[in-house]
């Protein structure tokens, strides 16, 4: 077995792979744990390439289990100090899955304000591609404003109200 680890400014990691002829083994068990505290979601975006209106620090922790076939990976992961499409989010919480055929978020909490947004998604594939599937999801929140909507729903200006879902 190989054992890895990473360390830097508010990221650490272990992990574990049986190895075969110095190759990973396929079929062999895959564990892993890896973490972070207070990373800017900007510099993360920036590495990843993407553009989202976003901001805040992001912490976490991640898990690996199974195999390198068929890993099965979650993460519970939290947003402080967040600004989403202009809007501040006082606090955003997730619990996320992936395990080869699905990826879920199995619950997400948005707070900002008064206003609560929670609910649950889960894509599962059909046959080997990403491209096609089944998308599951549901959504409740309270004392949420129409105005808080306007830049990323692309509501006209002036339109407001509140809205409570279910």
């Amino acid at each position: 077995q190989l054992v890895l680890a990473h360390g830097g400014p508010g990221r650490q990691g272990r992990g574990r792979a049986t190895l075969r002829n110095w190759k990973p083994d396929e079929t062999g068990p895959a564990a892993g744990s890896f973490s972070l505290r207070g990373l800017p979601l900007d510099k993360l975006q920036a590495e990843a390439g993407s553009r989202l209106p976003v901001r805040g620090l992001l912490s976490g922790a991640f898990q690996l289990a199974g195999t390198p076939r068929a890993p099965v990976v979650t993460a519970k992961l939290t947003l402080a100090q967040a600004q989403a499409y202009g809007q501040r989010v006082d606090q955003a919480r997730a619990q996320l899955r992936y395990d080869g055929r699905s990826v879920s978020v199995e619950s997400f909490e948005l707070d900002s304000g008064p206003a609560q947004l929670r609910g649950s998604a889960v894509f599962t594939r059909r046959g080997d591609t990403w491209k096609s599937g089944s998308l599951r999801f549901e959504v409740a929140g309270k004392g949420l404003r129409l105005a808080q909507g306007q830049s990323m729903a692309g509501l006209p200006e002036g339109l407001d109200g509140g809205l409570d879902l279910q």
